[in-house]
């Protein structure tokens, strides 16, 4: 075998560090006393130990690196579980679109039905007793009224089990309106010193 190639390098502070490569192409360095080497080669090199064994080498990953090549994200095959609403794609979606799509257009629906304006479904005017406790005749759907109190005084109560009476009850005066939007088949009503009429208005939302 031939003699090994002799070769130097130069550190930065200006010191000479001897190398040596055989002729089977492996480079010998050996340096004490130095944190480092920078070594430039034009191909790539195995690192071994003593024993021949390679050496892992490994390090972060460049900003270069990590750009290199665009990473592939299909959106028509994403997919989001399932929710316990069930809440269905809107006809022609697909993916992740698909289902943001369908929620937005509940959404929408769902606001337009809360800010629509309440509907009177109906009116009645009842004849109020001093000594006979009065209930509505509510329309299908009401869920709201308002009560006035014309001509008198009149007392309500509103939780259906309670009977008005002249010292017991809310108090409605003359011309008062009084709003309820509690369950319509508790209110009771009673004049409290005259009989009177009251004017009741119903509506499908409070």
């Amino acid at each position: 075998m031939s003699a090994p190639l002799m070769f130097a390098l130069v550190d930065s502070a200006g010191n000479a560090i001897p190398l040596r490569a055989t002729e089977d192409g492996k480079l010998l360095v050996q340096v004490s006393g130095m944190e480092g080497i920078n070594v430039s080669l034009g191909s790539s090199v195995e690192i071994a130990n003593d024993v021949g064994s390679p050496i892992p080498v490994s390090g972060p990953l460049t900003d270069a690196q990590l750009r290199a090549a665009a990473v592939p994200v299909d959106l028509a095959a994403a997919t989001v579980g399932t929710g316990a609403t069930g809440v269905a794609q809107s006809a022609g979606g697909a993916g992740l679109f698909g289902w943001l799509s369908s929620i937005l257009a509940t959404l929408r629906a769902a606001l337009t039905v809360q800010g629509s304006t309440r509907t009177c479904l109906g009116r009645e005017t009842l004849a109020v007793m001093t000594g006979a406790v009065s209930t509505l005749t509510v329309p299908a759907n009401s869920v709201a009224a308002f009560v006035q109190a014309d001509g008198g005084t009149v007392r309500i109560t509103l939780d259906g089990a309670t009977n008005p009476t002249a010292t017991v009850g809310t108090r409605i005066d003359d011309g008062v309106i009084f709003a309820v939007d509690t369950p319509l088949a508790s209110v009771k009503l009673i004049a409290t010193s005259a009989a009177c009429n009251v004017q009741v208005s119903y509506f499908n939302k409070p």
